[in-house]
């Protein structure tokens, strides 16, 4: 490949930026060279911090996190599963006197409870008005 370019361009300061870029060795991983994979990344991060819908920029984001302990770093396993004996406020709380329970919160508050197993269907009809 070098031989190549240097036979087209001469020089190295001669060769096109984007035949150069699309030539570099790529980075472990990759499909990328180095100016490649830096161009996609600053492009990417700054497309993501111009969106105002993007989840990480949504200010109500802090509310949830010093209100419920819950932030944008956690699973949905971590966020659907409480620990309920290491986590004793919490449960008192909301009252949680049985597992299973499931708290549906809306806007910050708790929009619907549901204590117990339930089947399927049941459980969609018991969440649906909530969920709509």
């Amino acid at each position: 490949m070098a031989a190549r370019l240097k036979a087209i361009y001469e020089r190295v300061d001669k060769v096109d930026a984007f035949v150069g870029m699309v030539a570099e060795k790529h980075v472990s991983g990759t499909e990328f060279g180095e100016l490649q994979l830096a161009m996609w990344k600053k492009q990417f991060e700054a497309l993501r911090d111009g969106d105002r819908f993007f989840y990480q920029n949504d200010p109500f984001l802090r509310v949830i996190h010093l209100g419920f302990g819950i932030d944008y770093r956690h699973t949905l396993a971590e966020i659907v599963k409480l620990n309920t004996d290491e986590n004793q406020q919490t449960t008192a709380q909301y009252e949680v006197l049985s597992i299973p329970t499931l708290i549906v919160f809306k806007h910050g508050e708790v929009a619907k409870k549901v204590i117990g197993a339930y089947p399927k269907r049941k459980l969609e009809a018991e969440l649906e008005p909530v969920l709509a």
